[in-house]
């Protein structure tokens, strides 16, 4: 089957949804039509020759399958008196069809009181920045296409979320603190989806374990504590030899100050795509100038040459470090200075700490670590992390059964490296830059 006509396939708990209710359904109708039959008929035959006459009734496309519903099964029972079974189809429409479209329309009439009054739902809506309350800054991924916010009845946004191909996957903690798992179910479930929270921390990976659902610690997010962090500690010796090189070679450091140096950025991050197989997706930030618009920016020059950048998440209390890019002939050491620099700088402006993302976890089975390994590019960042001495805090993913905690890591995985399946960068490059729009 074509690869573009396989993402077009509803999610797997949809379509057994479907066949089931479909199946409850088909025996209903039967059920339905054997009241009315001549009481000599089993109730087996009868549904056995309901299906095969409504499955014609489909295949014409008349109204009802009117006409070739009767003549199929007429055909079936054909050893049965012509008037009985005519008798039986008639009663069995005015019951099945009839009375049903009638109450119907009765519901929809002005000041009918039969549906009631609609009541709020929770729902993803989309957004393009956190909220305010949002406690970490990686809400900062709302930004990138395909990410929505997890809202309650009352429309108050909790959690960053995404939809893979089955399952409606949270990201990350909760904007607010604990992670909406009832409102997560709530939404998956109206959708066909299954649902599953990951790269949560240990509080809400116990939360989600005595709702009964299974967990699997999947990483490790590192932490810089920035009143702490101090280069010149032995802590940091290889990090200073590692700085060096690049001072050495004239590298400087700068935050960023509007309008971006975008064409230089982009033709970076072009060239380091071209490197690395492509940029990750889905819980990793990806190039757009309207998206680096809104981040902490930091640029590294080598004799007034851009040779690498990052971007930064900003939060009320945090940093999250998302992009790095650098030049295939930047000095070594060029992404620790660039670090470097913004963790001194979020110090003095007073930010507690400094999150430098997650990498995959040592406690998982070797094969599967390797695995997610080449999903998140990990054996050059688990170093690179560890160099600057950080705080390791367990990440999980979690979801109500084992099954679907495989099949929504499998979801993940392939939405990490082929993130072009589901959303183009360019579904919003088209829009203007906010200090075009004097947003910022």
């Amino acid at each position: 089957m074509p690869r573009h006509r396989a993402r077009r396939l509803p999610a797997l708990p949809l379509i057994a949804t479907v066949i089931g209710l479909v199946a409850v359904d088909m025996g209903a109708a039967g059920t339905a039509l054997a009241v009315f039959a001549p009481p000599e008929l089993a109730l087996a035959p009868v549904i056995a020759a309901f299906t095969l006459a409504i499955s014609a009734g489909l295949i014409s496309g008349t109204p009802g399958g009117l006409g070739a519903f009767e003549l199929t099964l007429l055909a079936t029972l054909s050893d049965q008196d012509i008037e009985p079974v005519l008798s039986a189809v008639l009663c069995f429409r005015v019951v099945y069809y009839a009375v049903p479209a009638l109450l119907a329309a009765a519901a929809i009439l002005p000041g009918s009181r039969l549906m009631g009054r609609a009541r709020a739902q929770p729902g993803l809506r989309a957004e393009t920045t956190p909220p305010p309350n949002a406690l970490r800054a990686e809400a900062g991924l709302l930004a990138q296409p395909g990410a929505m916010a997890l809202c309650d009845a009352t429309g108050t946004p909790h959690a960053l979320a995404r939809r893979t191909r089955q399952a409606l996957v949270m990201i990350g903690d909760g904007f607010t603190g604990a992670a909406p798992f009832a409102t997560l179910q709530d939404i998956a479930r109206r959708e066909g989806r299954l649902p599953a929270a990951y790269k949560i921390g240990a509080r809400d990976a116990l939360r989600a374990r005595t709702r009964g659902w299974a967990v699997m610690r999947t990483g490790h997010e590192a932490l810089i504590v920035t009143p702490l962090f101090d280069p010149a500690t032995p802590a940091h010796r290889q990090l200073r030899r590692t700085l060096k090189q690049a001072e050495t070679a004239g590298v400087s450091v700068a935050r960023a100050t509007h309008p971006l140096p975008l064409a230089d950025m982009a033709a970076i991050d072009a060239a380091w795509c071209a490197r690395q197989g492509g940029a990750r997706g889905f819980s990793m930030g990806r190039f757009c100038p309207v998206y680096v618009a809104g981040q902490e920016v930091w640029l590294a020059r080598q004799n007034g040459r851009l040779v690498g950048f990052i971007t930064l998440h900003r939060g009320r209390f945090e940093r999250t470090l998302d992009l790095m890019r650098q030049t295939d002939d930047a000095p070594g050491g060029t992404m620790h200075l660039i670090v470097t620099a913004a963790l001194k700088q979020a110090r003095c402006d007073g930010i507690a700490r400094v999150s430098l993302a997650a990498v995959p976890g040592a406690a998982l089975p070797a094969r599967l670590r390797a695995w997610a390994d080449r999903c998140t590019g990990a054996p050059g960042l688990r170093p690179f992390k560890a160099a600057f001495n950080p705080s390791w805090r367990h990440l999980y993913i979690a979801a109500p059964t084992h099954a679907a905690l495989a099949l929504a890591a499998l979801d993940i995985a392939r939405a990490m490296t082929a993130p072009h399946d589901d959303h183009e960068p360019s579904s919003f490059a088209h829009r203007p830059v906010p200090w075009q729009t004097g947003a910022l």
